[in-house]
């Protein structure tokens, strides 16, 4: 286990306010934060009313947190919101491992210098001090975790945020079985193990029960059984596996869904013996609020498609206008984590008090927004090319336009004539300049990724919330601020309109101050853009729909001369 280091681990790994209440057997549970004197109440249920709750930073005061996903997307926010928001959190320990020649030391350095993490550093200088790299790997046996790193973990962590997963949806089933069902597996075993466990909050997606159209905050009937799964990929050889996959998957559309869904299962399982939470975010995207408005660090989702829109790359995507997909900005994602993990946890320091065995039951949290606010696809879209002109990119590919459509027929006329026509061009053009072609490549990219979300564009669903939306009322007053969950008073307007603004900012890297600059550069766009279709159109009715005519009244004449001369 490693500290990061360029920072020297200050505050020491201290263990807080801390009550070790004995079970029995010699036993040991640790109470943390002061929590067990709190409460004065003799059985669970009464555990309702705020003032029987710990504030959610008196709740992570001097816990260890283990992380794994850390570097992911909702990891990078879940880590900065910890830190910023309980400032006496002792450790939080994130799973990393070497990647691109990049140890997970230098991994840690390029996270914590992201915009993300500059109002931390400004308003607490010494936050990262509590970071701590565990060199490991989720999908490999034991986590790739050394003796000396697991000790640690099983002797001081509290809390874990299990956020680590393949979301890619054309994974081999080998390789989703052993990252989302396996690597679930071996942090559960660990868990097992830690003796200050309160909590372990699992990340699952409300999309692993898409054969259901209506989605409600429990677990369903298993897709498959998670061991004979884990079992399968080991045994079978993966060609074999390819050919079945289909099969395998059932009602479920790729093997992410079905992987997610198992995963849930193995929790519910291990629940016997952990105290654990089940929570579904729908589609994660850019922040609403915290700690900056619009930030993002990926191309996947909505947001990707807004930006890439506004490129001018794409102009025909295949999907139903008319559908309601499920959006959530990742900053309302990762606060309803933590609240939920510390409604969890405070239950189960609770239990512990009063020498009982935590609650058995998984508490399954649809983190959604469609029951509150709907937006279609087709007002997203729209949106998205008035906000490309207000906001443009600094250096487009082609004026922003483009369609939406259901059918597939269409959809591939448009690929041909708007995306792989002009992509030649523009290729051979960077050719002959001694340039490496590359829109091709990205448009293959964009067509593989289009393909793999089109069951998703193509249906709805409706997913139930009702325990999600009810996590503020547990909140006190003072975290009300920090903590609360509101979807229904921001402006939707205003939030993807800063959606466009953190690609520009946050993924193209692009000065805003160049706008101005930029909307000359869209306008000299339009126009080329106008008279390309006019030449096209000029093209087209000289060689397609002219000679067409020309043939039709031939044969018209052909036909009276026929009828006449008989």
């Amino acid at each position: 286990m490693a500290h990061l280091e360029i920072y020297t681990m200050g505050r020491g790994g201290g263990d807080g306010r801390r009550q070790n209440v004995s079970l029995g057997g010699g036993q040991q549970k640790c109470i943390e934060g002061g929590v067990g004197e709190a409460w004065s109440q003799q059985d669970l249920s009464g555990l309702t009313r705020m003032a029987e709750l710990p504030t959610i930073p008196q709740f992570f005061a001097g816990r260890h947190v283990f992380v794994t996903g850390a570097s992911g997307f909702m990891g990078k926010v879940l880590v900065e919101k910890l830190l910023r928001s309980c400032p006496d959190i002792a450790k939080i320990y994130m799973l990393m491992r070497a990647k691109r020649g990049k140890s997970p030391l230098d991994r840690l350095q390029t996270i914590t210098n992201m915009e993300l993490f500059d109002r931390l550093k400004q308003e607490q200088p010494h936050a990262l001090e509590k970071l701590v790299v565990v060199t490991g790997d989720a999908i490999k046996p034991g986590l790739g975790l050394s003796a000396d790193d697991r000790r640690i973990l099983e002797e001081r962590v509290s809390i874990i945020f299990h956020v680590a997963a393949s979301v890619r949806f054309d994974d081999s089933i080998t390789y989703a079985v052993n990252m989302n069902v396996r690597g679930t597996q071996e942090v559960a075993e660990l868990a097992l193990k830690m003796k200050n466990l309160v909590v372990l909050l699992h990340v699952s997606t409300t999309y692993c029960n898409t054969d259901r159209k209506v989605i409600d905050e429990v677990i369903y009937p298993p897709h498959g059984d998670w061991k004979k799964s884990i079992e399968m990929v080991e045994n079978i050889d993966e060609a074999v596996l390819r050919l079945i996959t289909p099969k395998i998957l059932g009602g479920l559309p790729n093997t992410y869904t079905y992987t997610k869904s198992l995963a849930e299962h193995l929790i519910e399982d291990y629940s016997e013996r952990i105290p654990a939470v089940i929570f579904r975010p729908s589609i994660v995207i850019s922040t609403l609020d915290e700690p900056i408005k619009g930030w993002i660090d990926n191309f996947n989702g909505p947001v990707g498609l807004m930006v890439a829109g506004g490129k001018g790359i794409v102009h025909c995507f295949l999907a139903d206008e008319d559908i309601t997909s499920d959006y959530v900005p990742v900053d309302i994602a990762i606060k309803s984590m933590i609240t939920a993990a510390w409604h969890r946890g405070s239950q189960s320091c609770y239990a512990i008090s009063l020498r009982r065995s935590p609650s058995q039951k998984v508490e399954v949290y649809n983190c959604s927004t469609t029951e509150v606010r709907a937006l279609s696809l087709g007002e997203l879209l729209s949106r998205a090319y008035s906000f490309a002109l207000e906001i443009p990119v600094d250096k487009p590919l082609w004026y922003p336009s483009g369609f939406v459509t259901k059918y597939n027929s269409v959809f591939q006329i448009g690929v041909i004539f708007l995306h792989l026509l002009p992509a030649i061009i523009f290729d051979t053009v960077l050719k002959i300049d001694g340039q490496k072609p590359l829109l091709i490549n990205i448009h293959r990219r964009i067509y593989v990724a289009n393909l793999a979300l089109k069951y998703f564009m193509l249906n709805q669903w409706r997913f139930l919330n009702r325990r999600f939306m009810s996590l503020s009322t547990f909140l006190h007053q003072s975290d009300v601020e920090a903590f609360s969950i509101d979807i229904v008073t921001p402006d939707l307007t205003d939030y993807f309109r800063n959606c466009l603004i953190g690609g520009k900012k946050y993924l193209f890297k692009e000065d805003l101050s160049n706008i101005p600059k930029a909307r000359k550069n869209i306008y000299r766009l339009y126009v080329l853009d106008r008279i390309v279709r006019v030449l096209f159109f000029i093209l087209i009715t000289l060689y397609v729909v002219i000679p067409f005519w020309n043939a039709a009244l031939r044969q018209w004449f052909k036909f009276q001369d026929t009828l006449f001369s008989s």
